[in-house]
Protein backbone atom coordinates (compact mmCIF):
# COMPACT_ATOMS: atom_id res chain seq x y z
CA UNK A 1 0.00 0.00 0.00
CA UNK A 2 3.02 2.66 1.00
CA UNK A 3 4.60 1.75 -2.72
CA UNK A 4 1.12 2.58 -4.15
CA UNK A 5 0.31 5.82 -2.58
CA UNK A 6 4.07 6.55 -3.05
CA UNK A 7 3.90 6.01 -6.92
CA UNK A 8 0.51 8.06 -7.06
CA UNK A 9 2.10 11.17 -5.24
CA UNK A 10 5.57 10.91 -7.12
CA UNK A 11 3.81 10.55 -10.72
CA UNK A 12 1.50 13.34 -9.77
CA UNK A 13 4.20 15.67 -8.69
CA UNK A 14 5.69 15.69 -12.03
CA UNK A 15 2.78 17.51 -13.80
CA UNK A 16 3.34 20.59 -14.56
CA UNK A 17 0.33 21.62 -15.99
CA UNK A 18 -3.22 20.09 -15.48
CA UNK A 19 -2.69 17.90 -18.12
CA UNK A 20 -1.09 14.37 -18.59
CA UNK A 21 2.96 15.19 -19.01
CA UNK A 22 2.92 12.94 -22.57
CA UNK A 23 -0.35 15.18 -23.81
CA UNK A 24 1.25 18.03 -22.63
CA UNK A 25 4.59 17.26 -24.80
CA UNK A 26 2.07 16.31 -27.66
CA UNK A 27 0.40 20.00 -27.57
CA UNK A 28 3.69 21.55 -27.90
CA UNK A 29 4.26 19.79 -31.59
CA UNK A 30 1.19 20.80 -32.23
CA UNK A 31 2.00 24.67 -31.12
CA UNK A 32 5.31 24.47 -33.27
CA UNK A 33 3.71 23.25 -36.56
CA UNK A 34 0.71 25.28 -36.15
CA UNK A 35 2.84 28.55 -37.55
CA UNK A 36 2.21 27.23 -40.90
CA UNK A 37 -1.45 27.02 -40.96
CA UNK A 38 -3.90 30.18 -41.78
CA UNK A 39 -6.69 31.00 -40.13
CA UNK A 40 -10.73 32.23 -40.94
CA UNK A 41 -13.26 33.34 -39.06
CA UNK A 42 -16.39 31.84 -40.70
CA UNK A 43 -18.91 32.15 -37.23
CA UNK A 44 -18.88 32.30 -33.89
CA UNK A 45 -16.01 29.75 -32.37
CA UNK A 46 -15.84 28.37 -35.92
CA UNK A 47 -13.06 28.52 -38.18
CA UNK A 48 -11.54 27.38 -41.47
CA UNK A 49 -7.55 26.60 -41.29
CA UNK A 50 -5.76 26.70 -44.59
CA UNK A 51 -2.58 25.54 -45.46
CA UNK A 52 -1.94 25.81 -49.24
CA UNK A 53 -4.67 24.22 -50.89
CA UNK A 54 -5.89 22.43 -47.64
CA UNK A 55 -8.61 23.60 -45.70
CA UNK A 56 -10.48 21.86 -42.81
CA UNK A 57 -13.66 23.28 -40.69
CA UNK A 58 -12.66 23.53 -37.11
CA UNK A 59 -16.00 24.15 -34.50
CA UNK A 60 -14.50 24.61 -30.96
CA UNK A 61 -18.01 24.97 -29.49
CA UNK A 62 -18.51 21.11 -30.42
CA UNK A 63 -14.76 20.19 -30.49
CA UNK A 64 -14.71 18.90 -33.60
CA UNK A 65 -12.33 18.96 -36.71
CA UNK A 66 -13.32 17.57 -40.11
CA UNK A 67 -10.20 15.61 -40.30
CA UNK A 68 -11.72 13.90 -37.14
CA UNK A 69 -8.53 13.61 -35.36
CA UNK A 70 -9.37 15.62 -32.91
CA UNK A 71 -12.76 13.65 -32.59
CA UNK A 72 -10.44 9.98 -31.84
CA UNK A 73 -7.96 11.31 -29.61
CA UNK A 74 -9.08 13.65 -27.65
CA UNK A 75 -6.39 16.12 -26.94
CA UNK A 76 -6.73 18.16 -30.72
CA UNK A 77 -5.19 18.58 -34.06
CA UNK A 78 -2.68 20.68 -36.21
CA UNK A 79 -5.89 22.13 -37.47
CA UNK A 80 -7.66 23.18 -34.38
CA UNK A 81 -4.19 24.28 -32.77
CA UNK A 82 -4.02 27.66 -34.60
CA UNK A 83 -7.80 27.84 -34.40
CA UNK A 84 -7.26 28.16 -30.54
CA UNK A 85 -4.44 30.07 -30.53
CA UNK A 86 -6.13 33.04 -33.22
CA UNK A 87 -8.48 33.49 -30.02
CA UNK A 88 -5.28 33.38 -27.38
CA UNK A 89 -6.78 30.92 -25.89
CA UNK A 90 -5.08 28.66 -23.90
CA UNK A 91 -5.14 24.93 -25.79
CA UNK A 92 -4.91 22.62 -22.59
CA UNK A 93 -8.36 24.05 -22.16
CA UNK A 94 -9.71 22.03 -24.86
CA UNK A 95 -8.21 18.84 -24.14
CA UNK A 96 -10.46 16.14 -22.68
CA UNK A 97 -10.72 15.75 -19.19
CA UNK A 98 -9.76 12.00 -19.81
CA UNK A 99 -6.26 13.70 -19.92
CA UNK A 100 -6.12 16.05 -16.80
CA UNK A 101 -4.84 15.92 -13.19
CA UNK A 102 -8.30 15.61 -11.50
CA UNK A 103 -9.56 12.25 -13.37
CA UNK A 104 -5.81 10.93 -13.04
CA UNK A 105 -6.78 10.60 -9.18
CA UNK A 106 -10.48 9.49 -9.46
CA UNK A 107 -8.77 6.41 -11.84
CA UNK A 108 -6.24 5.96 -9.24
CA UNK A 109 -8.06 6.66 -6.04
CA UNK A 110 -8.80 2.91 -5.06
CA UNK A 111 -5.91 1.12 -3.27
CA UNK A 112 -4.26 -1.96 -5.72
CA UNK A 113 -3.92 -5.22 -3.10
CA UNK A 114 -0.83 -6.61 -3.45
CA UNK A 115 -1.14 -10.54 -4.48
CA UNK A 116 0.52 -13.97 -3.65
CA UNK A 117 3.43 -15.48 -5.08
CA UNK A 118 1.93 -18.00 -7.53
CA UNK A 119 3.36 -20.55 -5.24
CA UNK A 120 1.23 -20.10 -2.62
CA UNK A 121 -2.28 -20.65 -4.82
CA UNK A 122 -4.35 -22.69 -3.71
CA UNK A 123 -3.99 -25.86 -5.83
CA UNK A 124 -6.59 -27.52 -8.00
CA UNK A 125 -7.69 -30.06 -5.63
CA UNK A 126 -8.43 -27.20 -2.75
CA UNK A 127 -12.00 -26.08 -2.13
CA UNK A 128 -11.64 -22.64 -3.24
CA UNK A 129 -13.61 -22.27 -5.37
CA UNK A 130 -16.77 -23.36 -5.82
CA UNK A 131 -18.34 -26.19 -8.59
CA UNK A 132 -20.89 -25.52 -10.95
CA UNK A 133 -23.00 -28.08 -12.98
CA UNK A 134 -22.02 -26.14 -16.24
CA UNK A 135 -19.68 -27.68 -18.53
CA UNK A 136 -18.03 -25.53 -21.35
CA UNK A 137 -17.87 -27.55 -24.82
CA UNK A 138 -15.53 -27.24 -27.96
CA UNK A 139 -17.18 -26.16 -30.46
CA UNK A 140 -18.67 -28.41 -33.28
CA UNK A 141 -16.69 -28.19 -36.08
CA UNK A 142 -18.17 -29.03 -39.77
CA UNK A 143 -16.58 -29.25 -43.13
CA UNK A 144 -17.72 -26.97 -45.61
CA UNK A 145 -20.20 -28.36 -47.76
CA UNK A 146 -18.22 -29.71 -50.79
CA UNK A 147 -20.38 -30.34 -54.18
CA UNK A 148 -20.69 -33.92 -54.88
CA UNK A 149 -18.50 -35.23 -57.17
CA UNK A 150 -19.68 -37.27 -59.74
CA UNK A 151 -17.88 -39.81 -61.01
CA UNK A 152 -17.22 -39.23 -65.10
CA UNK A 153 -17.27 -42.32 -67.31
CA UNK A 154 -14.86 -42.37 -69.98
CA UNK A 155 -16.37 -41.39 -73.77
CA UNK A 156 -15.66 -43.41 -76.59
CA UNK A 157 -12.39 -41.92 -78.28
CA UNK A 158 -10.87 -39.71 -74.81
CA UNK A 159 -8.16 -40.72 -73.33
CA UNK A 160 -7.85 -41.61 -69.85
CA UNK A 161 -5.57 -41.71 -67.01
CA UNK A 162 -5.01 -45.06 -65.35
CA UNK A 163 -3.31 -44.33 -61.66
CA UNK A 164 -0.36 -46.04 -62.73
CA UNK A 165 0.13 -43.56 -65.14
CA UNK A 166 -0.23 -44.87 -68.04
CA UNK A 167 -2.83 -43.77 -70.67
CA UNK A 168 -5.44 -45.84 -71.89
CA UNK A 169 -7.87 -45.47 -74.81
CA UNK A 170 -11.43 -45.12 -73.98
CA UNK A 171 -12.85 -47.68 -76.21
Amino acid sequence: MYMTNKLFTTKLNGWLSDVSPEIGLRLNELKVNQRFWEVLPSGLNRFETRLGSEAFDVDLDKRTCSCRMWQSNGYGCVHSVPAISYLNRDVEKYVDPYFCREMYMKIYQYKICPMNESKMWPLNGSKMWRETNFHLYSPRIEGCPAQKMEKKTAEVGENVKKKTGEVANGN
